[in-house]
């Protein structure tokens, strides 16, 4: 944050509403970029950010790999093989 917007103080605790318990975090960042120059204050042509953070829930089922990495702990998760779910030998 102070590398894209240098100017600006955060004054704030991180995740404040997160209970010390709360397992894995999975953060997902996604930027848009502006056209042309960058906005007044900021060193960088930002023209969205978007920071989405994430829990695994027990269950839920990935056929074929999955979105979250292998480190990302999911209680109950069913891994099934693509070619297993397709009836193709494996």
């Amino acid at each position: 944050m102070k590398v894209a917007f240098p100017n600006l103080t955060f004054n704030r605790e991180p995740l404040p509403d997160t209970p010390d318990n709360s397992g894995q975090i999975l953060a997902i960042v996604s930027l848009r970029l502006n056209e042309g120059s960058p906005p007044a204050g900021a060193a960088l042509p930002i023209g969205t950010i978007g920071i989405e953070l994430y829990t695994p829930l027990p269950g839920g089922v990935a056929v074929g790999g999955r979105f979250a990495p292998k480190s990302v702990r999911v209680p109950a998760l069913r891994e099934i093989e693509l070619g297993t779910a397709t009836g193709t030998p494996r």
